[in-house]
């Protein structure tokens, strides 16, 4: 089989110490998956956080030294939720077995030894499972992307109306602020939406226009109150993990550096692309986080000094910038709808060409 058709072939990550059940393994399935092995749970998770995109199921023995395959699937399932899960349990496990497949979600146990047809069988339900699962999941991302590409949009124009009445301190650095966002928001946002456009879906016209409201009265009060002075925002901003107000980052580190400010932060058991709404909420949460309203006012600082705003991932390479927002030249309010017009014909673009 050639590179380009085992690259077709739907992802399996098989888990086990026994260097024997991994190779059987990959022998006897690798015709119909594209097999991934690992000795542990913990090499598990590196494969799993370079490969995700092309796996759906992860498989995973229980008895294992460093970590049971429970307590792997378990982390699985917290970080990768998408991906269906399955355990190996030898007989005398089978009463943990199937409490973990009730407790932990876990889709299905097979016990050891295998039988080969049986687990072909499963794995087969498996791929099936997950299939339907992301197209379900597709047509809702779809909706949400779509209401929150209306709720940014709405909000932009709320706020371009509120700066250009001069009704606020600091108007113009409103209007530079955002198109300096809008310049620079990654596709990642709109293929991860925010919580915002629930309300719509779940109540209705009426309880998502007083949602809205409410957020903009939220984000236009942290305005008329902040301080753009770039080394109180970097405070400010580190401020909310210190008081807890930074969920789900469990760390970040605010430094300055030559062109700018750099942010890196690590999340509790969640992939990095989920946590874009938690940064640029101010465009897209249904309440405003203290998280994002305090990166909104750091993002002003810093456009307001000519400083870019990078942000990675504390394991990150030193300029492997998960987020970069550099310093948008002077703007006016009219701009601001053929930026995000743009910009979602870029998204658009990428995704028919995907």
């Amino acid at each position: 089989m050639s590179n380009l058709d085992s690259q077709s072939l739907p992802g399996v990550l098989f888990v086990d110490d026994e260097d024997k059940a991994r190779k059987y393994f990959e022998m006897a399935f690798n015709k119909k998956y594209r097999v991934f092995t690992a000795e542990s749970g913990k090499r598990g998770l590196e494969i799993l956080q370079q490969e995700h995109a092309g796996l759906c199921l992860v498989v995973s023995d229980q008895r294992m030294p460093e970590m049971l395959g429970v307590d792997f699937l378990s982390q699985v399932r917290k970080i990768y939720p998408d991906k269906i899960r399955i355990l190996t349990t030898a007989y005398s496990d089978l009463e943990s077995a199937i409490r973990s497949v009730n407790e932990g979600k876990i889709y299905q146990y097979v016990t050891k030894p295998w039988d080969l047809q049986d687990f072909q069988m499963v794995l087969q339900r498996a791929h099936d499972y997950y299939t339907i699962l992301s197209e379900r999941d597709h047509l809702m991302a779809l909706k949400m992307s779509t209401l929150q590409r209306i709720i940014m949009a709405d909000r932009v124009k709320m706020l371009a109306s509120v700066a250009s009445a001069g009704g606020i301190q600091a108007p113009d650095l409103l209007t530079n602020t955002l198109a300096a966002l809008l310049g620079h928001l990654p596709r990642g946002l709109d293929l991860n939406p925010a919580s915002g456009g629930a309300a719509m879906l779940q109540h209705g016209l009426a309880q998502f226009m007083q949602q809205e409201r409410r957020a903009s009265a939220t984000i236009l009060k942290a305005w008329q109150g902040a301080d753009f002075e770039l080394g109180a925002c970097m405070q400010a901003l580190a401020g909310c993990i210190q008081a807890g107000a930074g969920e789900p980052l469990r760390e970040l580190s605010v430094e300055p550096f030559d062109a700018g400010v750099q942010l890196r932060f690590a999340a509790e058991e969640t992939h990095p692309d989920r946590l874009y709404g938690h940064f640029l909420g101010v465009l897209c949460e249904a309440e405003p986080s203290p998280l994002s309203l305090a990166f909104f006012q750091l993002v002003a600082a810093a456009t307001q000094a000519g400083k870019t705003v990078r942000v990675g991932t504390m394991d990150a390479a030193e300029n492997d910038a998960w987020l970069s927002i550099p310093a948008k030249a002077e703007a006016e309010g009219d701009e601001l709808e053929a930026i995000l017009a743009e910009l979602y014909d870029k998204w658009d673009t990428a995704m028919l060409g995907r």
